[in-house]
């Protein structure tokens, strides 16, 4: 089937993290809405049942929750834009998930103001991700996937996130039996 697809996954995420730069914020974390849309033909994954062919919305929930609790964001427009590369990056060894032709993130900060709601909304094609492995380079936080190849090592910061079918937190140094990927994030304050 041609054409632009209207497709989407949405998955609409409430969290708490440290996101913001006024003092208050940088200590305790804050209420944070997520709804993000991940844009492909559902038709390979509304046919056939395999999930491989579409989005495994479990497996994104752990990613954003661990990008956004790790990462400690000054700017909701910086963590908007890790979280578009997070889910655009063509998929590493391990992942079980189809690529995507757009996302659009809307994050919105409910508890920082008195009477008003502020947020942000992004939405990028798959090409503007590039490869996928800067997420974010900023003052304040350093995001980035990893393609581990197998039985190499990767180092730094005291946790990643292992990127397969089942997501999970894992202790650095990490040595990968067969070739991986994951998500490395490192807060600098």
């Amino acid at each position: 089937m041609g054409g632009a697809h209207i497709d989407h996954v949405q998955l609409d995420l409430e969290l708490a993290c440290i996101v913001g730069i006024l003092p208050r914020e940088r200590i305790e974390p804050q209420a944070l809405s997520i709804s993000l849309c991940m844009g492909m033909d559902l038709d390979p994954c509304g046919t056939t049942g395999d999930l491989e062919a579409g989005v495994d919305y479990g497996a994104v929930d752990s990613q954003v929750r661990y990008l956004c609790t790790e990462g400690r964001f000054r700017l909701i427009e910086v963590l908007g834009v890790a979280l578009l590369r997070l889910v655009l990056a063509p998929p590493g060894p391990g992942e079980a998930r189809a690529p995507l032709a757009w996302a659009s993130v809307q994050i919105r900060k409910p508890s920082v103001l008195r009477s008003a709601v502020p947020g942000v909304f992004l939405r990028r094609d798959a090409p503007w991700a590039g490869d996928g492995l800067a997420l974010a380079d900023v003052r304040e936080v350093t995001a980035r996937r990893v393609v581990l190849p197998a039985s190499s090592t990767l180092e730094g910061s005291p946790t990643a996130m292992l990127l397969d079918a089942a997501p999970r937190v894992v202790q650095l140094p990490y040595e990968a039996s067969e070739a991986c990927t994951l998500l490395q994030v490192c807060f600098h304050e």
